[in-house]
């Protein structure tokens, strides 16, 4: 367990940290319901570590606000069990600083950054930049190497200097260069507690046997538990074990090429992740955030093929997929996933209510005691969907009777409109 806000232990990263998407709903929010699914779905599948707002979870075209509560979401769903990781990446090295004061606020136990982008820095204004946000940031740093999104790639030489000062405590390398990955982890060996992971997930296997602590990998976000039996094969010395996994979670990655109408690789990548973890029954909406354009019908066809093919939906773990797998089909696993459900995606204002109005449920605070035999999980989706939306009008009108009474009580007590 890890307290809230607390810094990671040092040396202590290791592992398979998956680079998580981050849901949204149909407006294009942050969905804090499949953020919580999603958070269940990794723990129960056994990574070491969580990582919000990188690439993969479309970071860079978030609102402050809406990066805020991927943050608060993540926190709160890991309930301390995993340390988090938030990604602070930004042009402006203050903005940079201000996000990782926020998010240390909002409970996360380390911050990641790339390169600061739009210029093309060199490798002494690398050096002064990561000097700058140590003496201002108040969590350990990791650094995010990604020359295709920021223009330079940090050098062997450069990470090595921010090692020995102390200025990170790891990196994530995604610059697809193995060879360089190795001789990166050579000339950090000498220092303690410091962690070099690899972001390709092409060549996890290769990058733990030239001397890697595990992968940051966003294709983990979608089959975590295939990356820590490849990190785990690899630990064992079982190495045609681990070629054999790795090998899958190639035909995995395949999805994220199916675009071809006009999309970005990004817009690929997070595209197809999305479709397959709603297919997974993990999320519910496959929205991305603007400009990026979704997957078409043919290829969200051609993703679903690939879940069938590659058979990864059989990994999620039981109540790691809370919207589907979770819920189950009738009787007591419905009921215990449905009281789940209302405490994890609705504040507490709201809870009570919904335990009383779920339809076609009976419901004692927040335990539903009874399900109908046989009631399919998407209509227990549509019943809390309801109930929810029917909760907060009532409130809204409370509120609106109460402040005709000139009382200035809100009907649902202390409510934090903020956090929805």
């Amino acid at each position: 367990m890890i307290a809230r806000g607390s810094p990671i232990p040092e040396g202590s990263l290791h592992g398979i940290i998956p680079a998580l998407v981050t849901p949204l709903d149909a407006d294009g929010r942050v969905d804090e319901a499949s953020v919580h699914s999603l958070i269940e779905f990794q723990v129960q599948s056994g990574v070491q570590a969580l990582f919000v707002l990188g690439s993969t979870g479309e970071g860079p075209l978030l609102s402050r606000e809406e990066k805020l509560r991927v943050v608060q979401a993540t926190v709160a769903a890991s309930g301390g069990r995993l340390p988090v990781l938030a990604g602070i990446s930004h042009a402006s090295p203050a903005e940079s600083v201000e996000l990782g004061v926020a998010f240390q606020a909002a409970g996360a136990n380390g911050l990641v950054t790339t390169a600061p982008y739009y210029y093309l820095h060199s490798q002494a204004e690398l050096l002064r930049y990561f000097r700058y946000l140590h003496g201002r940031l108040p969590l350990p740093l990791t650094t995010y190497d990604v020359p295709s999104a920021v223009k330079v790639k940090l050098s062997s030489a450069t990470v090595r200097v921010l090692a020995e000062e102390g200025l990170i405590v790891g990196i994530k390398d995604s610059s697809g260069d193995l060879a360089g990955f190795r001789e990166m982890t050579l000339g950090t060996a000498h220092v303690p507690g410091f962690r070099a992971f690899t972001g390709s997930e092409h060549y996890l296997d290769a990058a733990l046997q030239a001397g890697g602590h595990g992968g940051v990998l966003g294709l983990a976000s979608i089959a975590p538990r295939l990356y820590v039996r490849i990190y785990e094969a690899v630990q064992r010395g079982d190495l045609a074990e681990a070629a054999e996994l790795q090998r899958r979670a190639i035909a995995v990655l395949q999805m994220i090429r199916v675009g071809s109408s006009g999309g970005s690789i990004t817009a690929g990548a997070v595209g197809s992740f999305k479709v397959a973890l709603r297919e997974m029954g993990v999320i519910r909406h496959v929205r991305v955030s603007e400009p990026l354009l979704p997957l078409n019908a043919e290829e969200s066809a051609a993703v679903l093929a690939i879940v069938r093919e590659t058979r990864i939906a059989e990994d999620v773990p039981a109540g790691g997929g809370a919207w589907h797998r979770g819920l189950g089909v009738g009787g007591e696993k419905t009921a215990h996933g449905l009281a789940r459900l209302v405490q994890v995606a609705l504040p507490a204002h709201l809870q009570l209510r919904v335990g009383r109005q779920l339809s076609g449920f009976q419901a004692d605070g927040l335990r539903v005691r009874q399900v109908p035999a046989g009631e399919h999980q998407h209509r227990c989706l549509h019943g809390l969907h309801e109930a929810a939306r029917h909760a907060e009008d009532e409130v809204a009108a409370e509120e609106v009777l109460a402040e005709r009474r000139g009382d200035g009580v809100h009907a649902g007590g202390q409510r934090e409109r903020a956090s929805r």
